[in-house]
């Protein structure tokens, strides 16, 4: 197996840098304009009130707190770790799922920012990073299931295989416009 795997790393995977790099640079200028439209936003300066020189638009916590504290939207889920407390102890989810079931646009348009940036910069930087002569060489790792260097390369314990620099097995499936975008640039 490891053998396999270090030809396929050897091999590489040829990829189209010219799409990949145009698909950042656009996404990338549409992270801009769509942070510029949060930081015009009332609901930004309500933000920026209650967090004055600390404010962070990348911030969850600060995100959740505006949202459940400052303005009362009712929160339906809290964090694993808060959700025994008591009720004025708990901190509410502000993850990709909590932020759909709050029906605000700028609260929207956050979660589009948090996924454009998540496409930009896990996936599309990465690619772009890795690749040399147009091929991306990932690193396949194969644990061999126990405390061994292997494992602490990245390899996972179970005698499974695993990817980094980038993750290859970790690209986008389930939004689909994404995976079409991402899968579009292997050639």
């Amino acid at each position: 197996g490891t053998l396999a795997l270090a030809r396929i790393e050897a091999n590489g995977i040829r990829v189209d840098v010219d799409y990949f790099t145009k698909t950042r640079d656009r996404i990338s200028r549409r992270v801009q304009k769509i942070e510029k439209s949060l930081r015009n936003d009332e609901f930004f300066d309500t933000w920026r009130r209650s967090f004055g020189e600390k404010t962070n638009l990348t911030s969850l916590p600060q995100l959740g707190h505006v949202l459940y504290n400052v303005l009362k939207f009712p929160c339906h889920e809290y964090t694993e770790k808060t959700k025994d407390l008591p009720k004025d102890q708990r901190r509410p989810k502000v993850d990709a799922d909590a932020l759909e079931k709050v029906d605000h646009p700028f609260v929207r348009r956050y979660a589009r920012l948090t996924k454009l940036k998540k496409i930009e910069g896990t996936y599309l930087k990465s690619i772009i990073r890795e690749t040399v002569d147009g091929y991306l060489h990932p690193s396949f790792n194969l644990a061999g299931g126990g405390e061994d260097e292997t494992d602490k390369k990245g390899g996972a314990r179970s005698y499974r295989g695993s990817c980094s620099n980038p993750n290859f097995q970790n690209m986008p499936i389930r939004d689909s416009e994404w995976a079409e975008t991402i899968r579009e640039g292997f050639i």
